[in-house]
């Protein structure tokens, strides 16, 4: 009995260690990056997925991919890859949902914060065909789009500079020499500032 007895206790015991242990614990979180830019014509777009406990249960079928195909899905633990296929230009996001991963206790991940990437063919980032772009004397960029829509300035790295809703069918912009990219809807245009 007192054999029976020893076991228990140090059953419970060790339970109420873990319990323990793991109110101690940081709580499971899932992160999504990639090593592309914002505003990318990067094709696949490489994806890292890291949990800050190992886990399991996480495979490729998990991710909700929005305007894209996952491909080489590898890892394990807390970390993951993945690259990602742009089905079209546009946004490719990237979610993980709530309860797809456990760790050794049991506890289930927190949805991830979407991962947004706005993916443009290099022929697409080139054209200027719909807003044609010229230069002002001033080292201004003159815009011509329509009225309520969104044009973004970026820099060839794909850092946002400066985003704009047009008020009339032109705005113009003052920036310093360089290279820039301005997008309005699905069309990107490649600039000179002289």
């Amino acid at each position: 009995m007192l054999s029976i007895a020893i076991r228990f206790t140090s059953y419970w015991l060790w339970r109420l260690t873990l319990f323990n242990y793991h109110q101690y614990l940081e709580a499971l979180k899932v992160g999504i990056t990639t090593t592309a830019t914002s505003l990318t014509s990067l094709s696949p777009i490489p994806v890292t997925i890291t949990f800050n406990h190992s886990v399991t249960g996480f495979d490729a079928s998990k991710l909700i991919i929005g305007n894209g195909t996952a491909r080489n899905f590898t890892g394990s633990g807390t970390t993951y890859n993945v690259d990602i296929i742009p089905t079209s230009i546009g946004n490719v996001t990237i979610d993980i949902h709530q309860g797809v991963a456990t760790d050794f206790l049991g506890y289930i991940n927190p949805a991830a914060t979407q991962l947004i990437v706005n993916f443009q063919r290099p022929n697409d980032i080139a054209s200027i065909k719909y807003y044609p772009l010229t230069y002002g004397s001033d080292n201004s960029i003159i815009i011509n789009g329509s009225e309520g829509q969104n044009a973004v300035i970026y820099s060839l790295s794909g850092q946002i500079l400066k985003s704009i809703l047009l008020t009339s069918n032109k705005e113009i912009v003052s920036f310093a020499k360089g290279f820039y990219l301005v997008k309005i809807g699905d069309i990107a245009s490649k600039i000179l500032v002289k």
